[in-house]
Protein backbone atom coordinates (compact mmCIF):
# COMPACT_ATOMS: atom_id res chain seq x y z
CA UNK A 1 0.00 0.00 0.00
CA UNK A 2 2.82 2.22 0.67
CA UNK A 3 5.06 1.49 -2.43
CA UNK A 4 4.18 4.34 -4.52
CA UNK A 5 3.53 7.55 -2.76
CA UNK A 6 -0.25 8.69 -2.24
CA UNK A 7 0.60 11.89 -4.79
CA UNK A 8 1.55 9.50 -7.63
CA UNK A 9 -1.29 9.52 -10.14
CA UNK A 10 -1.95 5.07 -10.42
CA UNK A 11 -4.81 3.99 -12.06
CA UNK A 12 -5.65 -0.23 -12.54
CA UNK A 13 -6.91 -1.79 -14.92
CA UNK A 14 -7.49 -5.77 -14.98
CA UNK A 15 -8.59 -8.32 -17.51
CA UNK A 16 -9.74 -11.50 -15.55
CA UNK A 17 -12.54 -14.08 -16.13
CA UNK A 18 -14.84 -11.19 -15.09
CA UNK A 19 -13.75 -9.36 -18.62
CA UNK A 20 -11.33 -6.26 -19.17
CA UNK A 21 -12.46 -3.69 -17.20
CA UNK A 22 -10.65 -0.22 -15.86
CA UNK A 23 -11.29 -1.05 -11.55
CA UNK A 24 -9.88 2.38 -10.23
CA UNK A 25 -9.57 5.06 -12.23
CA UNK A 26 -6.21 7.19 -12.55
CA UNK A 27 -6.18 9.26 -9.44
CA UNK A 28 -4.30 9.95 -6.75
CA UNK A 29 -4.81 8.34 -3.09
CA UNK A 30 -6.13 5.55 -4.31
CA UNK A 31 -4.11 3.00 -2.80
CA UNK A 32 -6.28 1.03 -0.80
CA UNK A 33 -9.24 1.08 -3.35
CA UNK A 34 -6.52 -0.87 -6.02
CA UNK A 35 -5.45 -3.45 -3.20
CA UNK A 36 -9.07 -4.29 -2.63
CA UNK A 37 -9.10 -4.46 -6.63
CA UNK A 38 -6.53 -6.22 -6.57
CA UNK A 39 -7.90 -8.49 -4.18
CA UNK A 40 -11.16 -9.34 -5.49
CA UNK A 41 -9.17 -10.97 -9.13
CA UNK A 42 -10.16 -13.64 -10.60
CA UNK A 43 -8.06 -16.46 -12.78
CA UNK A 44 -9.06 -16.82 -16.65
CA UNK A 45 -10.57 -14.92 -19.33
CA UNK A 46 -7.95 -15.08 -21.62
CA UNK A 47 -5.24 -12.46 -22.24
CA UNK A 48 -6.24 -9.35 -24.11
CA UNK A 49 -2.85 -7.66 -23.34
CA UNK A 50 -3.50 -5.57 -26.76
CA UNK A 51 -6.72 -4.05 -26.33
CA UNK A 52 -5.99 -3.76 -22.64
CA UNK A 53 -3.09 -1.43 -23.92
CA UNK A 54 -5.14 0.61 -25.87
CA UNK A 55 -7.49 1.09 -22.73
CA UNK A 56 -4.33 2.12 -20.58
CA UNK A 57 -2.84 4.22 -23.38
CA UNK A 58 -5.98 5.87 -23.64
CA UNK A 59 -6.32 7.10 -19.75
CA UNK A 60 -3.00 8.05 -19.47
CA UNK A 61 -3.03 10.07 -22.64
CA UNK A 62 -6.23 11.95 -21.29
CA UNK A 63 -4.03 12.75 -18.14
CA UNK A 64 -1.04 13.81 -19.96
CA UNK A 65 -3.29 16.21 -22.28
CA UNK A 66 -4.73 17.42 -19.20
CA UNK A 67 -1.60 18.11 -17.40
CA UNK A 68 -0.29 19.70 -21.06
CA UNK A 69 1.62 16.97 -21.79
CA UNK A 70 3.92 17.60 -18.46
CA UNK A 71 5.35 14.60 -16.98
CA UNK A 72 6.14 11.36 -17.38
CA UNK A 73 3.94 7.93 -18.01
CA UNK A 74 4.25 3.97 -18.22
CA UNK A 75 2.22 1.61 -18.00
CA UNK A 76 3.13 -1.16 -15.80
CA UNK A 77 1.93 -4.69 -17.53
CA UNK A 78 2.31 -7.88 -15.16
CA UNK A 79 0.70 -10.95 -16.76
CA UNK A 80 1.52 -14.75 -17.24
CA UNK A 81 -0.53 -15.04 -20.28
CA UNK A 82 1.19 -15.23 -24.11
CA UNK A 83 -0.65 -12.96 -26.73
CA UNK A 84 -0.27 -10.69 -30.09
CA UNK A 85 1.17 -7.13 -28.27
CA UNK A 86 1.49 -5.53 -31.55
CA UNK A 87 -1.85 -3.29 -31.92
CA UNK A 88 -1.24 -1.99 -28.42
CA UNK A 89 2.41 -1.34 -28.65
CA UNK A 90 1.92 1.01 -31.66
CA UNK A 91 -1.08 2.54 -30.08
CA UNK A 92 1.14 3.11 -27.17
CA UNK A 93 4.17 4.16 -29.03
CA UNK A 94 2.32 6.89 -31.12
CA UNK A 95 0.70 8.60 -27.68
CA UNK A 96 4.14 8.85 -26.31
CA UNK A 97 3.33 5.92 -23.35
CA UNK A 98 5.80 4.00 -22.58
CA UNK A 99 5.68 0.35 -21.53
CA UNK A 100 7.13 -1.48 -18.32
CA UNK A 101 6.14 -5.36 -18.38
CA UNK A 102 6.56 -8.02 -15.48
CA UNK A 103 6.16 -11.64 -17.03
CA UNK A 104 5.11 -13.86 -14.37
CA UNK A 105 6.82 -17.54 -15.12
CA UNK A 106 6.79 -16.67 -18.97
CA UNK A 107 10.45 -16.53 -19.75
CA UNK A 108 12.47 -13.45 -21.81
CA UNK A 109 10.40 -14.75 -24.89
CA UNK A 110 7.35 -13.32 -24.06
CA UNK A 111 6.45 -10.51 -27.09
CA UNK A 112 6.06 -7.41 -25.22
CA UNK A 113 10.20 -8.26 -24.19
CA UNK A 114 10.72 -6.41 -27.28
CA UNK A 115 8.51 -3.72 -26.75
CA UNK A 116 8.95 -2.78 -23.05
CA UNK A 117 11.56 -0.19 -21.98
CA UNK A 118 11.70 -2.91 -18.74
CA UNK A 119 10.78 -6.63 -19.33
CA UNK A 120 11.64 -8.69 -16.00
CA UNK A 121 10.93 -12.04 -15.79
CA UNK A 122 9.72 -13.62 -12.57
CA UNK A 123 9.02 -17.06 -11.01
CA UNK A 124 7.56 -17.04 -8.31
CA UNK A 125 5.20 -13.93 -5.63
CA UNK A 126 8.27 -13.13 -4.02
CA UNK A 127 10.04 -12.10 -7.51
CA UNK A 128 6.76 -10.21 -8.47
CA UNK A 129 7.10 -7.69 -5.32
CA UNK A 130 11.13 -7.33 -6.15
CA UNK A 131 10.20 -6.83 -9.51
CA UNK A 132 8.11 -3.92 -8.73
CA UNK A 133 10.23 -2.25 -6.57
CA UNK A 134 12.55 -2.71 -8.87
CA UNK A 135 10.08 -0.59 -11.31
CA UNK A 136 9.55 1.84 -8.94
CA UNK A 137 13.21 2.63 -8.29
CA UNK A 138 13.65 3.00 -11.72
CA UNK A 139 11.20 6.40 -11.32
CA UNK A 140 12.31 9.86 -10.45
CA UNK A 141 9.87 9.49 -7.02
CA UNK A 142 11.58 6.71 -6.04
CA UNK A 143 12.51 6.37 -2.12
CA UNK A 144 14.05 3.41 -0.75
CA UNK A 145 12.38 3.86 2.66
CA UNK A 146 9.00 3.26 1.24
CA UNK A 147 9.58 -0.55 0.54
CA UNK A 148 8.58 -2.47 4.10
CA UNK A 149 7.37 -5.49 2.67
CA UNK A 150 4.54 -6.51 5.30
CA UNK A 151 5.14 -10.14 6.43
Amino acid sequence: NDVVPADVGLGLLIFDNRGTHERVPLGKNNRDLILQEIAKMQGGGGTPLSDSIIVATKALANQHAKQLEYGKFYIVVATDGQADVSEGVRYAAHNKISIITIGFCLGKTHPLAEHSVSYRNTQDPSQLFEALKETQAESSYYDSTQFNEKK
